[in-house]
């Protein structure tokens, strides 16, 4: 019967743990360049869409965002002055001196 020492049991558990993570590390690798290889397969297959009607959507997109803003500023507007009325109305009747000039989007 083969008896070992106890060097040559972690010696031995050590080449099996280097093996085990040299083996995982392979699968890995292999994994990413066959997704790597599938992704370009599959960029290669989309159409290529004419550069001139993309313009045109975006130009046709910015005219729309740019009424859509202006709309919705007034909006703004008109509801911070309707509340500034209402209590100003309450405490005397004061006008508001100020002008909203520039309305931005806060995310939090």
């Amino acid at each position: 019967m083969l008896t070992m020492t106890l060097m040559e049991k972690l010696s031995m558990g050590g080449m099996v743990a280097l093996l085990g993570i040299g083996a995982v590390f392979f699968i890995l690798l292999l994994l990413i360049l066959s997704i790597k290889l599938v992704s370009a397969i599959i960029e290669r297959a989309k159409p290529v869409e004419k550069v001139s009607n993309i313009v045109a959507v975006q130009s046709a997109t910015n005219v729309v965002q740019e009424d859509n803003d202006q709309e919705i500023a007034a909006a703004i507007s008109a509801a911070i002055y309707a509340i500034m009325a209402s209590e100003n109305a309450v405490a005397g009747g004061v006008q508001a001196e100020f002008v909203i000039r520039k309305i931005r989007r806060i995310y939090t």
